[in-house]
């Protein structure tokens, strides 16, 4: 057949640029050069590099740029303009999106006159606040349009020395997965140095290996849209030959076919901004604040209000007036600023144990920021945003900790609405605030989101604070923890309610589910329990269109087992096309034939105690309990001690006995142990319990209570020291005092004297009875305590 006109054309075409071995190819960019880099369509190409202005290894932004231009310009026709927009308002891109010096530079770039953005984050912040650069990627994408403006990822990282230089793959770990989750395309530029290397191009200590740095990223760059080698014209260099320029174009094109598109990373992302949920009916939670109106506390117990979870909370003041122990019970949640977590860290406060037991999980810590003290302009804010979040994240990375990042939740509702962030309005400072900070603590614990109670307003709410704030600032604390913590934009999820968390015969338990936001596409949410043998559900597959996202559909739990007390799971997954909501889940315990008439009652794991095998007993439910147990433990006529039985663990927890010189005359230790719970199987029973006593070889150190002087009342409030001492002959080595249950002071050697407080350090003891012994430790193990001296506070 013969071929003419156009025809002839294109099959040329097809001719010079079809075969396999050829990059590949658009013929419109062919026949149009520079189409596919104008993509406003406005006839003159613009690309802006956002960086800072020397990138990691001495590459300079400024040499980039002008090799970028000087390629453009040998490839194509058109009008082009590249040019650097330096980050200098801090080191990452996130420090130049809220940076109120930079509001200029953002006018230019965002109306859509640009036609490429590339964006370079220096690689100490890649990889050691990848939480922060997914943020200044997604602010700063997320306000471009992608209809005319085209925004990439540059991967840089400082040239090494060897093509086996890990540090190109540990940032390319985090950059790949911050531009997947931005939905972004990734520029491999620093695969190219390596390319150079393995192939002998360079040497890894080359004197240009600066400049021939910024030259490969911008044959990259080139690579990446034209799908080819860069122009041979922009190898003509005045800082080396053409021929090794023109290797370097060939470095950049290898690295971007074989990089491009291959998985750099695998599995879940998990940073210091991250969740750690804990499925509870009940949350125990440790606040390590002694203020009782604290605006964070109270605005979270509305959210746990309105999510139906039960709370446990414990405070320095519980320690204070009540002696609670910290290590009592094992606490799920602690959360606090720097200074107060400062006080949590310290191990010896707040405890007479020592040290710490360890047969007890850790609790999830969390750490947030607060804004600066007395602020009240937001430039002020903004202009340190960068070192308050750097601040509070490298505390908690040092510690282990899980990191809030409260300042930039603030700068985000101040972007979405600027009244949001009014840091004083109506005498109560910010308290939707509060709120938000408060949903951020609750999406921490749990992965979910509680919307605010449509009947009540959170705590502190006035009337010049409308419901529409609270759900506002809800949403962007929520939004802003999943997005950290997954380095992904999207947020959608499954709203989970669950009214009860029993079910028996007769009376069934309900779940209710229904979607945060519209889908994309129709989402499946599959119901099941963990025990499908002990539970049947109504319905085990939800259908959501995006019609009825927004309608709860409700699930029946009946039980099918006759057997007392089962622990169950009831756990509900979303499966769609939409990846905003595919995979997201959610959990419920309940507790099915649940019978309170059954008498549940505590056991220990020995019964017998000597200086060789310590003093230490381990006490347990002997029934999974389906709320906390608090058991006293009297003894020598006062609660010496309380410890917290949990339903999540069968452990139990640890309780030391205290024998006197009486027990050891008797040989054995009498204790009663008091069960106040919810759960009506152990509430209100007494348990007696002997244990078998040895009695040490020698002579029984002589403990003695010296001040206060016995039987003497004392006029208060007053000041009050007490002390107690042993004779130096009997291998005394440590003396603890005690108010009570609460441990004041512990000394080694054979006194020690500690003042008396029932309050904060330096406060005066009211009026009131009191209870003071003393426990004293020998080196060979042997433990002998003081029967209670009553002191009279008149």
């Amino acid at each position: 057949m013969r071929l003419t006109g156009f025809r002839s054309v294109f099959a040329a075409a097809a001719l010079l640029f079809g075969s396999a071995q050829a990059a590949p190819f658009s013929l419109f960019s062919f026949l149009f050069p520079g189409s596919e880099w104008d993509v406003n369509g406005d006839g003159l190409v613009r690309v802006t590099l956002l960086s800072v202005p020397e990138l990691d290894g001495g590459i300079r932004a400024a040499n980039l740029c002008a090799d970028l231009e000087k390629m453009l310009k040998a490839g194509m026709s058109r009008p082009v303009r590249v040019n650097h927009e330096p980050v200098t308002q801090g080191k990452s891109l996130m420090s130049w999106y809220y940076h109120p010096d930079a509001g200029e530079a953002r006018a230019r770039l965002f109306p859509g006159e640009i036609d490429l953005v590339l964006l370079a984050e220096d690689a100490s912040v890649v990889t050691g606040y990848p939480e922060f650069f997914f943020e200044g990627v997604r602010a700063i994408s997320g306000r471009l349009d992608p209809k005319k403006t085209k925004a990439m990822v540059l991967l840089t990282v400082r040239p090494g020395t060897s093509y086996r230089d890990k540090r190109v793959s540990a940032v390319a770990n985090c950059t790949y997965r911050v531009a997947e989750g931005c939905g972004l395309e990734v520029i491999p530029g620093a695969y190219a140095w390596t390319q150079t290397l393995a192939r002998n191009r360079l040497r890894g200590d080359s004197s240009i290996k600066a400049r021939a740095g910024a030259f490969l990223y911008a044959a990259s760059v080139w690579s990446s849209i034209a799908n080819n080698r860069a122009p041979s014209a922009a190898c003509q260099t005045d800082w080396t030959v053409k021929e090794t320029a023109r290797q370097l174009t060939e470095s950049a094109l290898e690295a971007v076919r074989e990089e491009r598109d291959k998985s750099h990373f695998a599995g879940p992302f998990k940073g210091t901004v991250r969740v750690e949920p804990r499925i509870r009916n009940r949350l125990k939670i440790f606040l390590p604040n002694t203020a009782e109106e604290d605006p964070v506390r109270l605005n979270f117990e509305a959210v746990l209000d309105a999510a139906r979870v039960e709370a446990f909370w414990r405070t320095p003041a519980d320690w204070f007036r009540d002696g609670f122990d910290r290590y009592s019970t094992c606490f799920d949640f602690v959360f606090g600023d720097i200074p107060q977590i400062d006080v949590y860290r310290n191990r010896s406060l707040y405890t007479s144990p020592d040290p710490q037991p360890t047969n007890v999980p850790p609790p999830a810590v969390a750490v947030f920021t607060r804004l600066p003290e007395g602020t009240r302009e937001d430039r002020v804010v903004l202009e340190n945003l960068e070192t308050l979040l750097f601040k509070g994240y490298d505390y908690a990375k040092e510690n282990g900790l899980v990191y809030i990042p409260y300042p930039l939740a603030w700068a985000r509702a101040r972007e979405q609405r600027p009244e949001l962030a009014v840091l004083e309005t109506s005498g109560k400072p910010g308290d939707w605030l509060d709120y938000m900070l408060a949903n951020m603590l609750y999406t921490v614990i749990s992965e979910r989101f509680q919307p605010p109670p449509e009947n009540a307003g959170p705590h502190l709410a006035s009337l010049a604070h409308p419901y529409g704030f609270h759900e506002a600032c809800a949403r962007i604390g929520y939004t802003t923890i999943v997005q950290l913590a997954s380095l992904r934009t999207v947020s959608n999820t499954l709203l989970l309610r669950s009214d009860a968390g029993r079910a028996g015969r007769g009376a069934p338990a309900f779940a209710s589910v229904r979607l945060l936001d519209k889908p994309a596409a129709d989402v499946t949410v599959y119901c099941a329990t963990d025990k499908p043998e002990a539970a049947e559900l109504s319905r085990t597959e939800l259908l959501f269109t995006p019609d009825n996202y927004d309608i709860e559909q409700t699930v029946r739990i009946d039980p099918v087992t006759n057997a007392p007390a089962v622990f169950t799971y009831f756990m509900a997954g979303a499966r769609s096309e939409d990846p905003g909501i595919d995979g997201r889940n959610d959990v419920r315990p309940i507790v099915l034939n649940y019978d309170e008439q059954v008498a549940c009652t505590v056991r220990f794991d020995r019964d017998e105690v000597s200086p060789a095998t310590g003093f230490a007993v381990r006490i347990s439910a002997s029934d999974r309990p389906a709320d906390i147990v608090c058991a006293r433990i009297r003894q020598n006529g006062l609660v010496a001690q309380e410890r917290y039985l949990v339903p999540e663990y069968a452990d139990g927890a640890m309780f030391r006995l205290h024998p006197t010189e009486e027990d050891y005359r008797r040989g054995e230790i009498q204790i009663d142990v008091y069960l106040s719970s919810t759960d009506l199987r152990f509430n209100g029973r007494k348990i007696a319990q002997t244990f078998k006593l040895w009695k040490p070889e020698g002579v029984l150190p002589d403990l003695r209570l010296v001040e206060p002087v016995r039987d003497v009342p004392i006029k208060g409030p007053a000041f009050v020291s007490a002390r107690a001492e042993s004779d130096a002959t009997t291998g005394v080595s440590r003396i603890t005092l005690y108010l009570g249950q609460k441990g004041l002071l512990a000394r080694h050697g054979t006194s020690c004297a500690a003042p008396v407080e029932s309050g904060p350090p330096q406060s005066r003891l009211p009026s009131g009875t009191y209870q003071l012994w003393a426990e004293a430790e020998t080196t060979n193990g042997t433990v002998i305590a003081t029967r209670p001296q009553l002191l009279r506070v008149e």
